[in-house]
Order: structure tokens, then sequence, then C-alpha cells
């Protein structure tokens, strides 16, 4: 079983690596259509409980293949916005609020959601302890949930506000965590803050459990504000990240050993 684990993750991250002129749909469940194959051979693992890592991997490869379209269908409309005459405003080109362009936003907000479900379902024995191409797609996942400003439909605001929670006691009462995660944490769990205005008693007396544990953790929270944590984390390059720079860290030997 765990060969065929290891089998079906590697076909996962080759099947998004095949080129294709067409522009990926997403099926009921919020998944890109260009794993359907994939799925047919190997989605009976991802319903397993040793299944917790391919589901991880396959929300990932999915967040991946949106962010990696979006920016495609962004620059395709710059190009054209570019090609056509100065008198034509730029604004009717390029329209962030163009409905194929918004639900494919939705669709990468919803893909990163899921990312970071998958991250907390495996036990927080194992979840600070995964490779850094793991951790660096939990933060870039994180960081895309901070930089909505209209929750998707298809994320509940409680699930989220659960999800960011989780991720923040983890942090909190681990040093495992990579600085790069714990402060994406903290911009994802800030947005949220900011649009979607959780009640501030809650807030609060959530606040108040949360530094509790904080402060039990000193040298985790040393890791998270030492002097050059900021610059990692602003280094972070989405764009890179997304359009293939993942191969650089998405080493195989993570699969064989």
């Amino acid at each position: 079983m765990r060969d065929a684990m290891l089998l079906a993750e590697i076909s996962l991250y080759c099947t998004l690596q095949k080129e294709d002129c067409v522009k990926p749909t997403f099926t009921n469940d919020g998944f890109s259509s260009k794993f359907a194959i994939w799925k047919q051979q190997y989605g009976y693992l991802l319903d397993l409980p040793t299944g917790l890592m391919l589901k991880f991997s396959y929300c990932i490869a999915n967040v991946i293949l949106a962010k990696r379209t979006l920016d495609r269908v962004e620059a395709d409309a710059l190009n054209l916005a570019s090609s056509l005459s100065p008198q034509t405003s730029r604004s009717s080109t390029v329209n962030p609020q163009d409905p194929s362009t918004k639900s494919l936003q939705g669709h990468v907000y919803e893909l990163s959601f899921r990312v970071i479900q998958a991250f907390i379902a495996i036990p927080s024995s194992s979840s600070g302890d995964l490779p850094e191409f793991h951790s660096l797609c939990v933060a870039y996942s994180l960081l895309i949930l901070g930089q909505y400003d209209e929750l998707p439909p298809a994320i509940a605001k409680n699930e989220l506000y659960s999800a960011l929670q989780e991720m923040r006691r983890r942090c909190s009462e681990s040093n495992a965590y990579s600085v790069a995660v714990r402060l994406s944490v903290e911009r994802a769990w800030e947005n949220f803050l900011r649009v979607d205005g959780v009640n501030s008693v809650e807030v609060v007396r959530q606040e108040s459990q949360f530094h509790n544990h904080a402060a039990q953790s000193t040298s985790a929270n040393k890791a998270c504000h030492n002097s050059g944590a900021g610059g990692q984390v602003e280094s972070l390059d989405l764009d890179f990240f997304f359009n293939g720079g993942y191969l650089d860290l998405l080493d195989v030997d993570n699969f064989l050993v």
C-alpha cells in the first residue's frame, strides 16, 4: 500500500506538469477536471486512513494548477490590452470583476483553503516534520488566503476561522514549523479579522487563550519573531512558485525514502 501511495503521488505531479492547450475546468467538488483520469486510477487511496498525505498533495496540485491558470488568464488580458489603441480603456480589457476571472480567483481561494484543511487533518505530531516543499505550499496557501477582499461562497466563515485558529495553535505549541508558515498564518488571520469582522467579544476570548498557549512556548515565539523573519516571507515569490518554481523544491527523493 505504501508503494501505491508513493506511485500515486509521483503520478499526480507528473499529471500537473503535462502541458495542454485546454483551459482546465472544475468539477462539482471544486477540483480540476485535469486530474479526472488520475482520480479514476488512484482516487480510492484518498479515502483510506493512510491517505492523508496523498489527499494533502492532491489539494496542493489543484491549487498550483488553478493559480497558474489564473496567472495566464491575467497575463493574456494584459497582453491584449497593450496591443489595443491608446484610446481603449485598459480597465475595459483587464477587469478583475470579469465573471470568468472572478470565478477562477474564487477557485484559487477555495483550493488554498482545502490545502490548509488537508494539512490540519494530518496529526500535529507529524505535520511539523514535512519536507520543505510541503511546508512552503502551506505557507503560500496561507498567503493567498491573506489576500482576499471577499470570501468566496464555497468557504464557510466559521470553517476558515476554525482552520486558522488550529494553525495558530499548532505554531504556538511547536517550534517545528517554519518562519514562513508562522508569519503566513498571522497574515491570513489578520486579513480574516479585517475583512470578515468576527464578533469582538469572541475574538478577545480566543486571543486570550491563544496568547496563554503562546506564552508557554517561548522558543517557538522566538523562532517566529527573529529579526530576519519578515524578510524571509517578503522574499516568497508567488508567481515564480506557482509557474514552475515549486519543481526546484519537489525532490523526488522525498517520495522514495
